[in-house]
This record gives C-alpha cells, sequence and structure tokens, in this order.
C-alpha cells in the first residue's frame, strides 16, 4: 500500500513542493474558527477571531501534529480540545523553541524574549480568554452543512497596527517543524540501506508513523522478536520517501478518503503503465482541475458516476491507463486497520459495474409500481449493506468487506456462504417486518 502512496506522490508533484509544505496538515473544513492569541512589544494583548480554517487571508494554516497526544505539535499551533491547560502549554513549549532559531527578525526577537512561555498564569488567562471566544462562536455545539460540529483552533501572532501575523508563519518555524519532524523519525535508529518504498540506497530509519497500519512496531509480531531500536530493519523508509509520503497520506485523507455503506475507504489512483507521456498527460490535467482527483465523503462507487473522479477515469486520452487501487478500512486516531484491499481496479471493470446497475434499472420486471407510478431498481453500495446484517457488527462489516473487494476486483465468493446469507436475512425480514419484505426481495 505504501508503495501505491508513492506512486501516487509521483502524480501530484511532490517534488516541486517545499518541505513544509508537504508536512503541512493545514485545518479541516470544520475546523472554521480560529483564535489568534496575540502579541505586541509589551506582551500578550488578547484573543482575536478568525474566520475559516484557512487562516489569515485565506493562505493556510501551517499545522503539523506531534508525536501523540502528550506531546506538543510540531508547528506553534494546536486545534481545540476539553483539555485546552495542557494544550496551551505544549503550544508555548513549541513556540519557545522558534526563539532560539538565528534567522528570527529582529523585531520578532524582541517580543519573543520578552515573553515568559513559561509563565503559568499567563497560560491560565489566555485558556480563561479562549473559553469566553469558544463560547460565544458556539464552537463544539452547531453542526455545519457537512455533518460535522463547528471545532477551531488557536495559534500565537504579532500583532502590529492592527495587523495579524501567526507566528507559524515565519520560515524559522516551518525549517524547526521539518527538524522536528525528522528528529521523531529518527529518533529509534537509523542506518545506511535500502528504502522499502522507492528502493534506493540511503539514509533510512524505522519510525515513520504518520499512518500506522501495520504491526512491525508491536512486540511479538516480528519473527525473533522485536526491537524499537531495531525498527529500521523492519519498515526502513528514506527522508524523502517519509517527506513524500506525508504530503500524500495527508491528501488522501482529505481528498480521496470516503465511507459508502457504512464503510470506510480510500482510493489511491495509478497509472497501470510506465508511460512518462501519461504521467505529464495527468499532471498538467491536474494543474487546471485539481477537482479531478477529489471525491465527495459519501462517494458511492456503484452508483456515483457523475463523481468527477470517477468519469475522469473514462476518459479517452487516458487509454484506459489510469487505475486505482480501493482499500477499506477502520480508523482509531492515527492507527488505520486494513480491513480488505483490492490492488487495481481498472477503468474497464467501473464500466462493466455502471454498465449492468443501468441494464437492471432498465428491467421492468424489478421495478416498483404503485398506481401509476413506476420506480426501477437502483442497485447501490447500501443494497450490499441490506443483506451483511449477521449475529455480529464485526461479522457483517466483514461480509460488506468482503462483498465490496469482490465485485469491484471482479472476483466471485464463495456462493453457498453468499446465497445462506440472503436466505438468513430475508427469512429474518419475513418474520420481523413482513412489510419490507417485498423491498428486500427485490433487491435480492
Amino acid at each position: 500500500m505504501f508503495q501505491r502512496f508513492y506512486e501516487l506522490s509521483e502524480l501530484l508533484d511532490v517534488n516541486r513542493k517545499k518541505t513544509w509544505e508537504l508536512l503541512n496538515e493545514g485545518m479541516p473544513e470544520n475546523y472554521d474558527r480560529g483564535f489568534a492569541i496575540c502579541f505586541d512589544q509589551n506582551g500578550y494583548t488578547g484573543i482575536k477571531t478568525i474566520n475559516g480554517h484557512k487562516g489569515i487571508s485565506n493562505e493556510g494554516v501551517v499545522y503539523l501534529s506531534g508525536s501523540s497526544n502528550n506531546s506538543a505539535p510540531l508547528s506553534p499551533c494546536i486545534r481545540l480540545s476539553e483539555k485546552m491547560d495542557r494544550k496551551i502549554n505544549f503550544l508555548f513549549e513549541c513556540t519557545k523553541d522558534i526563539e532560539q532559531d538565528e534567522d528570527l527578525p529582529e523585531d520578532w526577537k524582541k517580543w519573543f524574549m520578552a515573553t515568559d512561555w513559561n509563565d503559568k498564569k499567563l497560560q491560565k488567562q489566555i485558556v480563561s480568554d479562549i473559553a469566553e471566544k469558544v463560547e460565544t462562536e458556539r464552537v463544539g455545539k452547531e453542526k455545519l452543512p457537512s455533518g460535522k460540529k463547528r471545532s477551531g483552533y488557536a495559534f500565537p501572532a504579532y500583532c502590529k497596527n492592527g495587523e495579524i501575523k501567526p507566528v507559524y508563519e515565519l520560515e524559522a518555524a516551518k525549517r524547526v517543524m521539518a527538524e522536528k519532524a525528522q528528529d521523531i523519525w529518527s529518533q529509534e535508529g537509523k542506518r545506511k540501506g535500502v528504502c522499502s518504498v522507492c528502493g534506493d540506497m540511503s539514509e533510512v530509519f524505522g519510525n515513520f508513523a504518520r499512518l500506522k497500519c501495520y504491526s512491525l512496531d508491536k512486540r511479538g509480531m516480528i519473527v525473533g522478536g522485536h526491537r524499537k531500536t531495531l525498527s529500521h530493519k523492519n519498515f526502513p523508509v528514506c527522508h524523502e520517501c517519509a517527506f513524500a509520503l506525508s504530503y500524500t497520506i495527508n491528501y488522501v485523507q482529505s481528498k480521496l478518503t470516503a465511507a459508502m455503506a457504512g464503510q470506510s475507504y480510500m482510493i489511491l489512483p495509478f497509472c497501470s503503465s510506465a508511460d512518462p507521456d501519461l504521467k505529464k498527460l495527468i499532471l498538467k490535467e491536474l494543474e487546471k482541475q485539481p477537482n479531478r482527483f477529489i471525491i465527495s465523503k459519501n462517494c458511492d462507487l456503484i452508483a456515483g458516476e457523475e463523481e468527477e473522479f470517477v468519469s475522469y477515469l473514462q476518459e479517452e486520452n487516458l487509454r484506459d491507463q489510469l487505475a486505482f487501487s480501493l482499500i477499506f478500512f477502520k480508523e482509531n486516531k492515527k492507527e488505520w486497520k486494513i480491513k480488505a484491499e483490492v490492488q487495481q481496479v481498472l477503468p474497464g471493470r467501473m464500466r462493466i459495474l455502471h454498465d449492468a446497475r443501468r441494464k437492471i434499472m432498465e428491467e421492468e420486471v424489478l421495478a416498483a409500481k404503485v398506481k401509476d407510478t413506476s420506480t426501477p431498481l437502483a442497485v447501490t453500495a447500501y443494497t450490499f449493506q441490506l443483506f451483511s446484517d449477521a449475529a455480529s457488527t464485526k461479522i457483517s462489516e466483514r461480509n460488506i468487506c468482503h462483498w465490496f473487494a469482490a465485485v469491484f476486483e471482479g472476483k466471485t465468493t464463495d456462493r453457498k456462504i453468499f446465497m445462506r446469507q440472503i436466505a438468513y436475512r430475508l427469512i429474518t425480514v419475513g418474520h420481523q417486518e413482513p412489510k419490507k419484505l417485498f423491498y428486500y426481495s427485490r433487491n435480492a
């Protein structure tokens, strides 16, 4: 899977981006309230509210979380939480590190040095002031059109002549962020070796934890035992790949991750041929139309022919050579449990699925007729969910992910088990909800 992330990074042309841009996680759209902790030459002056998740003047927020919830962020910016006392302490700890940078502008050095970043009284005052603003802005209470609750972020800023200048915009802050990230990756050992992602010989480390979907960091999961200091032998990654993967993982999480029938999934586009001209064509297309590689958060790949990415797959100039990997997963903080994976979904397979769906909709015998109205049967991802129900949630999720993988991969599933599950569901509905039996029978 990491190989697919690496291939996608080439299509996204990460080599043109600066190091801090590759690491920057930014803010999700529901984090649409920013709280600037303002300072001038004399010290703290109060909190100012910023509308939008893109920060000052929509230029974007530079944010990179720490290695865990119990560590300081790697950039001077935090996401709001219930434990704001600890968060502000971490924020000031991070900001203090930037004070040591030689390239800090002179006028910034003065107020940096004049501020006691360890002052607990100041921290408590800021926590109280932010809490007042949070209440006014209904952060954590109001639901947005996306269905998510409004949240926010906070950051220290230098305020001069009414202008707010976030600390995270400083080149010094961005450089410190990159240095800290590399220190974390390398802290459990590094050596000269072959990168498991790109295959090049270079300095590699084994603590790349931007996305954990493996068990190589768990004791007892490696034959012969496991020690953290030898993790670079289990999953060696070079610095260049770590930066590229960081950007690509964040891109996928924000733009190519969705859910259908209650199952989270991500798609990883890649070229199914090594044709360099095709890659250049895709790069130019993405420059003009970035939405080509974006799916909606509720994208149903079975029914979603109108999705721009799905329609882009079918374009003639790509010559059926843009495919994607499909990965179903369950997320827990930064750890992803892979539930099912389809290595390659080709455009031809998507056409077969959508053609079959259209033919089913055209079948009059399957249409539901009420008086003079006829409703065609539309197969969607939800159709599979209807029959995945089982004795436990785990078994139900396993069923539906297994069926989805078979559908998109073009492989058959065990017919006896499949038919038994459908029969079981129809009998259950017949006993418990007889009025719905007709609906279930049509979908069966």
